[in-house]
């Protein structure tokens, strides 16, 4: 009798630890909020197409809160995942030879919010595309994410 009451006792305690656990977790992921120096909002994404291939250009906003001037592409890293392929970079140049893409050479001014793309070549028009900002190499800080659609 005492056995199976330190049994019950046991599973009891057991069961409350494993509804606890179970209620902790992550944060859902967001798609606006503080990366390093920078407010972020990951805004949109739109298809084109250039030299045969299906890209994807996605738009952050930004701004920074760092001294002076930063290459975004150091201060923030966007990755863009469809499946289970990392997306590569793929330029696209308009017909007035400018670029569609102003992430990776795009300069982040103190205190002043601006629109950056980038550009990633597809694997196909029908799977979804996780896209997620961080702060790269600086690693440490919270990621961005959203989802894309088509």
């Amino acid at each position: 009798m005492k056995n199976s009451k330190k049994m019950m006792l046991a599973l009891v305690l057991i069961m409350m630890l494993a509804l606890a656990l179970a209620s902790c977790g992550k944060e859902p992921p967001s798609d606006t909020g503080t990366v390093g120096e920078y407010d972020v909002k990951i805004k949109d994404a739109e298809m084109l197409e250039s030299d045969g291939k299906d890209v994807l250009a996605v738009t952050m906003e930004a701004t920074y809160h760092g001294e002076g001037e930063e290459k975004v592409s150091f201060g923030l890293e966007m990755e863009a995942v469809q499946g289970e392929t990392e997306l590569d970079y793929e330029p696209v140049i308009n017909d007035d030879f400018t670029s569609v893409d102003n992430y990776v050479f795009g300069t982040a001014e103190e205190g002043k919010t601006k629109e950056f793309t980038q550009t990633f070549e597809l694997e196909d028009k029908k799977t979804k595309v996780v896209v997620t900002v961080s702060n790269g190499w600086r690693s440490g800080d919270r990621v961005l994410e959203k989802t894309f659609e088509f």
